[in-house]
């Protein structure tokens, strides 16, 4: 039995009205390598080698996480308050959060990697960097028909020059 043409007409305009709001659900740009790589300067040009930054994510593993950086290196991580091991506290850094956008720039040139997604357009990433010192301040990455969804929202952060 053949389904009714407005079926398929039905379903593809609530994939569209969902890849819209998605899209716009987030403060930001489509992430690019450009913006990526002029954040990163502006970011470097700051010359901030210390500093707190508190940042909020959603999604998959909603948390709260803190660090502190100093002289460019972690000193102190917490998520939800409490500590974490020594080798992962550089993923929330502003240094892992650009790491972080690069993998996301190399998935979206392989998409089948990790959601064996056919169609790059299935991977909706939305992107703010700072206009002062250039760091992240939110990001989003959704792959449509999946419900993982990560986003992070920079809450706070304190620069300590030295």
């Amino acid at each position: 039995m053949r389904k009714p043409v407005w079926l398929g007409l039905g379903l593809g305009l609530v994939a569209g009205v969902i890849t819209l709001v998605v899209s716009m659900r987030s403060d930001g740009d489509p992430l690019t390598r450009e913006a990526w790589t002029a954040a990163q300067a502006r970011w470097r040009n700051a010359s901030i080698r210390s500093y707190v930054i508190e940042i909020e994510t959603k999604g998959l593993r909603p948390a709260h996480h803190r660090v502190v950086v100093e002289d460019g290196v972690v000193v102190q991580r917490t998520t939800d308050g409490k500590e974490v091991a020594e080798r992962l506290r550089g993923t929330w850094s502003i240094d892992g959060m650009f790491d972080t956008l690069g993998t996301e720039l190399r998935n979206k040139a392989h998409p089948k990697v990790p959601y064996n997604v056919d169609k790059p357009d299935q991977v909706v990433t939305r992107v703010l960097f700072d206009s002062k010192y250039g760091y992240p301040s939110s990001y989003l990455r959704h792959v449509m028909g999946h419900s993982g969804s990560i986003e992070w929202v920079v809450r706070s952060f304190e620069p300590r020059r030295r």
